[in-house]
């Protein structure tokens, strides 16, 4: 091999090292803009995903009038009539916004996952799981969404610049992520870390 082709081989293969490192999948943490009054608050947001409707959850907050932004896909959308008609009566408390189509990974690229869920495969497919769920969406509360936030809550760079492209802002999480529901373990988990950033003192 000539020196030519060794250095076109490693230019290349930096090339392809750059670019995956480009890519590097994140995680977008948002936090509330502060406001003039003394008290502050907490934005309270939930991902309906592929499960089934947490009537307890939902109950506790409409009872609490507590507010929230679910993040529903299509699929739980389809699979939890029940749920849906529950938090269409309660829009006041409710903001219902997009989660895609079938909980699929904002990251681009074949093979690629995150936490073992495949990413997609192309932005064509990307461009299908945030507008059909957002289709889904208003078709069902009568109510287009704005936000987006995609399965597992990551990202990767073209990821991010597409979604924007279609007209919808990223909603990330700032500090607490919980995967299992307990009504418990979220209001201490909430008071503890609400306290930690000197939310609501």
């Amino acid at each position: 091999m000539s020196h030519k082709q060794i250095l076109l081989v490693l230019t290349l293969t930096l090339a392809s090292v750059f670019s995956l490192a480009q890519q590097k999948p994140i995680e977008i943490h948002d936090e509330l803009a502060p406001q003039a009054s003394a008290s502050r608050r907490v934005a309270l947001t939930l991902d309906a995903c592929s499960g089934q409707y947490d009537d307890d959850l939902i109950e506790f907050l409409i009872r609490n009038r507590i507010p929230a932004t679910i993040f529903a896909t299509k699929r739980w959308l389809d699979h939890n009539s029940f749920g849906v008609s529950v938090i269409k009566a309660h829009l006041d408390l409710f903001d219902v916004e997009d989660h895609g189509e079938n909980h699929v990974p904002a990251v681009i690229g074949v093979g690629r996952k995150v936490y073992g869920i495949p990413g997609e495969p192309d932005l064509i497919h990307l461009r299908r799981e945030v507008t059909e769920g957002a289709r889904a969406i208003e078709r069902v509360t009568g109510v287009a969404p704005h936000w987006y936030r995609g399965a597992t809550a990551v990202y990767d760079p073209q990821a991010i610049a597409e979604i924007g492209k279609l007209g919808y802002r990223i909603a990330g999480f700032s500090f607490v992520r919980l995967d299992q529901v307990d009504l418990q373990e979220i209001q201490d988990t909430v008071e503890k870390r609400s306290k930690e950033r000197g939310v609501g003192q």
